[in-house]
């Protein structure tokens, strides 16, 4: 199992990070991948580190950035995660990194509403995915020096349960597929729907029926209005004094949401009057930048509640480069053009349900 994990997925070559890549790999979810790869940020060039959900992870892409920033671009997006969960991913990323290149590194944070979930409503059982990961794995230690050499064998040891569960990550949609093939043929009426095609998320319109179940799972996910507490909007607060205790440069970007998800949502209108004393917070902390992008796609950009077509990402990546570019620290460094994963990845994708963002 050993050999064949690495004939079927060599180590990457790649020098970046990008949890959009995950499906492809053999660690197959975000958090995991991330968990595993964070080891590429021990670099010493200046580049932008993206953090966010899954609208930050599918919509802002680094092979669209990076040539539009002239450094290198790492996205640490991780889907259904909350600004506690990022700030986590943060801090993994400063252990990899040389203190020295601490002020070399541009922090953009793409925000909507949904990044503001208590974490016991994410994370009912009190872990973050990251953390059911280090646990499932055994690599939790409090040396950091044990901790180090402990992950790099553990890592290599690992792959055959990466490989396992990478599989049974496959094979699941595809019997759902069967099911419902035959469900339809034999019943005439029992379907389970195919996952969404990169064609199907470039072109399908959302019918009324699918934008308001959409707003339902939403309200689920966020949980009832008057548990959610402005409390949890200090968690943007701890990430932008994470940053800028490092002298790195802070850019956090309100990101786009469809217009018919901005009018219809109690919880967007709410976002909109909380936010307001926090981000008058963070923009008084030197390095740190605030722009709005809410009005910088249109709804025919999205192919659901919150994610950008893939046709339409390069939009997004041209608003946000405005903003970013600014900020770096731009040096005579050569920088490595980063590729497209997209074109070496899978037809199907993870279908992208509103809770996942």
């Amino acid at each position: 199992m050993l050999a064949l994990s690495f004939a079927l997925f060599p180590d990457d070559p790649t020098s970046y990070v990008d949890t959009y890549e995950a499906p492809q790999s053999i660690y197959t979810t975000d958090p995991k991948y991330l968990l595993f790869s964070i080891d590429r940020l021990a670099r010493s060039d200046t580049r932008v580190i993206l953090l966010g959900s899954s609208i930050v992870r599918d919509g802002l892409r680094p092979h669209e950035l990076s040539p539009l920033l002239g450094v290198s671009v790492d996205n640490l997006a991780i889907g259904a995660s909350n600004l506690a969960e990022q700030r986590q991913a943060l801090e993994m990323a400063y252990e990899q990194i040389d203190p020295e290149n601490w002020h070399k590194l541009t922090i953009v944070v793409g925000m909507f509403y949904g990044n503001f979930v208590e974490s016991k409503q994410v994370h009912p059982s009190g872990t973050t995915n990251i953390d059911a990961e280090k646990v499932r794995y055994g690599l939790e230690s409090s040396d950091r020096t044990g901790e180090s050499q402990q992950f790099a064998f553990k890592q290599w040891m690992l792959r055959p349960l990466f490989l396992t569960s990478r599989w049974n990550l496959i094979l699941a949609p595809k019997i759902r597929s069967l099911v419902s093939k035959v469900g339809r043929s034999l019943l005439g009426q029992f379907s389970v729907p195919d996952e969404p095609t990169r064609n199907d998320r470039n072109s399908h319109r959302l019918t009324v029926d699918e934008k308001n179940n959409a707003l339902r799972l939403w309200n689920i996910y966020v949980g009832p209005m008057a548990q959610w507490k402005e409390d949890n909007f200090f968690a943007l607060v701890k990430l932008a004094q994470l940053a800028t205790s490092k002298k790195s440069k802070l850019v956090v970007l309100d990101l786009p949401l469809p217009q018919w998800h901005r009018d219809a949502s109690p919880y967007f209108q709410l976002y909109e009057s909380r936010k307001l004393r926090f981000i008058d917070e963070i923009k008084a902390m030197s390095g740190v930048t605030y722009s709005s992008l809410q009005n910088s796609l249109g709804d025919e950009d999205f192919y659901d509640s919150g994610h950008p077509r893939p046709k339409d990402t390069i939009k997004l990546a041209r608003a946000a480069a405005k903003i970013i570019a600014p900020t770096l620290e731009l040096t005579t460094e050569p920088t490595k053009r980063q590729g497209d994963p997209s074109k070496n990845r899978s037809t199907t994708a993870t279908k992208q349900s509103p809770p996942k963002s």
